[in-house]
């Protein structure tokens, strides 16, 4: 991308993306641009390497109005007023769910996210952040975003620990009387779609099913090792990364009731579902190779999520999410253009 220290800031206030070297982040910055326009100064956050070494952020080269700042530079020039902004998406955080360092995730994750908060409460900044389904755990208490479940969540590993602090935070801050000017958490359910190539073995099944049916002709899935459940019957909410990010602009744009809120379709579907929408979209034969899940995931793997969308559509939220079959053909289109053979 070139020198990105000599790109000067926009005049306008700016519409900072925290994560915006990141998949879901990146996308989101794209969706801003094209939502509110070419000339709309935008404030990109991430380890600044990213922006040049990874193809979710190819887009952002022949953008102008862009600034871009490391993390721990942002946070210290919003700490001492240094910015002019006009929201904040707080995407960024480590969102492996595999990361076991706990001091780690505390801090990227949970800490720096409360000096966001903070932050954008002293300088009256509307503030979006991303949480996780993680934070539902097993499910034993379902998949419902009402607040007074927020303490009693458990999540399964660490990452969804992280999570859930920092909503428990908030809950905090709000019940306190502490909230920025407009607010709004996500509980994401598993988010798919194009800009995943950097994440390896952390990107979507969807990725995957692309790049092994394109490879080998065959997608590899896990047995299930969960009685009642039958290989590949595990089941996910997959929802497709435009449709987050037309959920979070939504939020910014009419200022819907802040709260903590599920982005999902709505519908549990199956690993088998998901990989015969991919074939399918890619014209393929549907082939299965079945593997064991690792033994080191088994204690933390989720074999059902569905997000209850009751209270992020009386929150004022009614657009339509896309079906995975639907999705599958988008991203495939988007995946196929951006890996020429």
């Amino acid at each position: 991308m070139g020198d990105t220290s000599k790109l000067q800031p926009a005049p306008d206030a700016y519409s900072v993306v925290t994560g915006a070297a990141g998949f879901i982040g990146s996308r989101l910055a794209l969706k801003l641009r094209e939502s509110r326009g070419p000339s709309h100064p935008l404030l990109l956050v991430d380890d600044l390497e990213f922006f040049s070494t990874r193809l979710c952020c190819d887009a952002f080269r022949d953008m102008r109005g862009l600034k871009f700042l490391s993390p721990a530079d942002f946070l210290n020039e919003m700490e001492r007023g240094g910015l002019r902004i006009r929201e904040i998406f707080h995407m960024g955080a480590c969102s492996r769910t595999d990361e076991m360092r706990e001091s780690y995730l505390a801090e990227n994750n949970t800490r720096y996210s409360e000096r966001v908060w903070k932050s954008a409460i002293a300088g009256g900044y509307p503030l979006y952040y991303a949480s996780s389904a993680a934070t539902y755990g097993n499910g034993e208490l379902g998949y419902v975003d009402d607040p007074a479940l927020i303490p009693q969540l458990k999540p399964m590993n660490p990452y969804g620990w992280s999570k859930q602090r920092f909503d428990q935070f908030v809950m905090g801050e709000i019940a306190a009387g502490h909230g920025p000017a407009h607010w709004a958490g996500f509980k994401f359910f598993n988010v798919y779609g194009p800009g995943e190539d950097h994440k390896g073995s952390q990107a979507t099944a969807m990725l995957h099913a692309f790049t092994q049916f394109s490879q080998t002709g065959k997608m590899k899935l896990f047995r299930s090792h969960k009685e009642g459940v039958a290989d590949g019957c595990q089941q996910r909410d997959f929802v497709y990364v435009d449709d987050v990010c037309r959920t979070m602009l939504s939020f910014s744009d009419h200022r819907h009731t802040p709260g903590i809120y599920n982005i999902g379709t709505g519908r549990a579907r199956s690993f088998l579902d998901l990989t015969r929408a991919a074939a399918d979209a890619m014209g393929v034969e549907h082939k299965i190779e079945w593997i064991d899940t690792p033994e080191r995931l088994r204690a933390h793997y989720q074999y059902f999520t569905e997000a209850d969308l009751t209270r992020l559509r009386a929150a004022g939220y009614t657009a339509p999410f896309l079906t995975l079959e639907e999705g599958a053909r988008l991203a495939w289109s988007e995946w196929k253009a951006s890996h020429p053979s």
